[in-house]
């Protein structure tokens, strides 16, 4: 097969038939749609959140004003000049106060709620357009240099793939959305995701929902407003200490002596009424009162102990009942998401049911924080003592469960995020897996560039020995003619296809294979490290996962810490090796001597290249893939147009410009 070919043949398609069934991607909308779609539910929510705080500062006024009538009132009957009878309106004004304070907190949770729905659809928008300035980077970097390729392909940080999919309100459907990016599972578990992903994708209501919940948890957490959270990057909720606490020692002590809250504290105070009202002389309620405020000191300092292991200061961690009850509520119909719902189910009560005891127990012993309210409650009626059992018996009942209905809260989390990235495209192309060393894409783009600016490339390149394609593609082209966007754009949509999500093509063919990248390789003072040492690290390691299985590697300027002659000898080898181990890859250099390697490696190496034009004074790029070496640079023409004219650059510029000339 011709190289052209290869690349791109006159319909546009890949490898002729090797694509077919790949194209499984359902048209749901096109972009100028989706984002008509987003600005519209934005406007809504925007609209309804106005239209709550015009109710929510009526509720505040009317609030404000029954306490000036409660005050007003009691001055006048104070001065005579209202009976005493008038002092009962007081309890209806008090009534009517505690009714209006429930309604405007009702409705100050629905402002919240339409602002975090407002804000969800105006960051989609964002996504969209690729404007990664207003997007917040609301996730941590889980990795170091030394991972394979996360930060070779920009997976965190700013402008990177992780601002762009990551929807998670939960550190562990994060950290399960990053496994998933950073460490690809089996082949055959994918399509099963795929499916999930696909499910979820057009579940708009559902997605939205599950993030909202998620992010009102986060702000209730912190005392924060959604907004206020997102633009601060606060932490996300980490059920963490909830899970290690649910599942650790169970003490029976509580749950043993419980029977005491309902024995004691009526005696108590039935003494106290009979010496009251002297029916009795000797107040012996004094002593069962002295047992229970031992009683209550023993018990307080254990329920005070359970209270800081459930939560901590400031959080709320018992108030995930939402985000479960919004789970629960959803049908679905792939059998990856019938299992995780399967899992919330599987025993006793639901999640949300269970999260709501734990929660309205928590927020009870919180009364701890209030002396005044808490003392007499803990000696009266053995307030510690009934709700330390609580804990103690919700422990028995979820703790070897929690951790299940946290996994599969992650993996919906996780899932949503990759189908809210598929919402975001036209026709999102769900590539196909297979069990072959092989990746086979069309019009394959780069997935963190704009749409409208984005240029699509076509590439073919397999392992399999007698294949008419190539294993490595050897990339030349001048300077800043897209030669490493490229290879990002090959490594960015590997591993999304390796993660279940869809990938930025038309159509997509990808095998067994793990990403190794060498592109942003470093020295390092610190570790006594030179750019050298650390380039020959990092192909060590490549090489080394080269004979664990099968690898896609993506090298830009292979070991340029060193002289030309020998990076040259030390590349060939290294690639040559490679390519014998059935790796795949592609290679971008600017030195052609390594162009040789089409020849020698007998059509498992194929040569493509990038090229630019000068025209009237500017260079100029069209990043289209093309079959060959490149015939052109730029280099001398950048240095001078930065202001460095020496002679010698100068002559040789001359030489330039005529070249150019004549291709031109």
């Amino acid at each position: 097969m011709k190289a052209s070919e290869i690349l791109t043949g006159e319909d546009g398609a890949v490898a002729g038939k090797d694509l077919e069934g790949a194209k499984v991607g359902q048209k749901q909308k096109g972009a100028g749609d989706a984002e008509v779609v987003f600005g519209a539910r934005a406007g809504r929510f925007g609209a309804r959140r106005l239209r709550l705080e015009r109710r929510a500062l009526w509720a505040a006024n009317l609030r404000l004003t029954l306490f000036l009538m409660a005050i007003g009132l009691a001055l006048s009957v104070w001065r005579e000049w209202l009976p005493r009878m008038a002092l009962w309106g007081e309890l209806l004004l008090a009534v009517l106060f505690v009714v209006t304070a429930r309604w405007h907190d009702r409705v100050l949770r629905r402002v919240e709620r339409a602002r975090v729905h407002e804000e969800i659809n105006r960051r989609a928008i964002h996504r969209l357009r690729r404007s990664f300035a207003d997007i917040p980077v609301r996730t941590r970097t889980p990795c170091g240099a030394e991972h394979p390729y996360a930060a070779d392909l920009d997976l965190f940080g700013a402008r990177s793939l992780a601002q762009l999919l990551d929807d998670t309100a939960t550190r562990v459907g994060e950290s399960r959305l990053w496994q998933w990016l950073l460490s690809p599972g089996e082949i055959a578990s994918l399509p099963g995701r795929q499916e999930a992903v696909r499910e979820l994708a057009a579940a708009f209501d559902f997605r939205e929902g599950l993030e909202a919940e998620g992010r009102l948890l986060s702000s209730r957490q912190r005392g924060a407003t959604e907004t206020e959270t997102a633009q601060e990057g606060a932490d996300k909720v980490d059920p963490e200490r909830l899970i290690r606490w649910a599942g650790g020692a169970f003490d029976p002590r509580p749950g043993r002596w419980r029977f005491l809250v309902f024995v004691l504290p009526p005696i108590t105070i039935a003494l106290w009424a009979l010496w009251f009202f002297d029916v009795i002389a000797p107040p012996i309620w004094l002593l069962f009162f002295g047992v229970q405020i031992a009683i209550a000191i023993y018990f307080g300092r254990l329920a005070s102990a359970r209270f800081a292991d459930a939560e901590g200061p400031g959080e709320r961690l018992g108030s995930f009942h939402d985000l479960f009850a919004h789970i629960e509520g959803a049908r679905f119909e792939s059998p990856a998401l019938k299992a995780c719902a399967e899992r919330l189910r599987s025993s006793g009560d639901l999640p949300s049911v269970e999260m709501k005891r734990l929660s309205f127990a928590l927020d009870l012993l919180r009364l701890r924080h209030q002396p005044l309210f808490h003392l007499p409650l803990a000696a009266i009626f053995l307030w510690d003592l009934f709700f330390a059992a609580d804990l103690e018996a919700w422990r028995a009942r979820c703790g070897g469960r929690i951790g299940e209905w946290f996994d599969a809260l992650a993996d919906i989390e996780a899932m949503s995020s990759l189908a809210g990235f598929a919402a975001l495209d036209e026709r999102p192309c769900w590539p196909e897996l297979t069990d072959e060393t092989c990746l086979m894409a069309e019009a394959l783009a780069h997935p963190l560039i704009a749409p409208e600016r984005c240029v699509s490339n076509d590439l073919s390149i397999a392992a399999k020995k007698g294949a008419d394609l190539p294993a490595v593609l050897l990339v030349t082209g001048s300077n800043m003619a897209g030669k490493t966007t490229f290879l990002r754009a090959i490594g960015l949509n590997a591993v999304l296809a390796l993660a279940g999500a869809p990938v930025r093509a038309r159509a997509m063919r990808l095998g067994r294979i793990q990403v190794c990248s060498s592109m942003r390789v470093s020295d390092s003072l610190g570790e006594g490290l030179s750019l050298f040492h650390a380039e020959v690290r990092r192909m060590k390691a490549i090489l080394d996962a080269s004979e664990a299985g099968p690898v896609l590697f993506l090298l830009d300027e292979v070991l340029h810490g060193t002289n030309t002659a020998e990076r040259q000898l030390a590349s060939r080898a290294i690639v040559r090796a490679l390519v014998e181990r059935g790796a795949i890859g592609a290679i971008a250099t600017h030195d052609v001597g390594l162009t040789d390697l089409e020849t020698s490696l007998a059509g498992k190496a194929l040569n493509v290249h990038f090229t630019d034009a000068i025209r009237e004074g500017r260079l100029h790029f069209d990043y289209r893939l093309r079959p060959g070496v490149v015939a052109t640079s730029n280099a001398l023409w950048v240095i001078r147009q930065a202001g460095i004219e020496l002679s010698e650059l100068v002559a040789a510029m001359g030489v330039r410009q005529g070249g150019d000339a004549a291709r031109e």
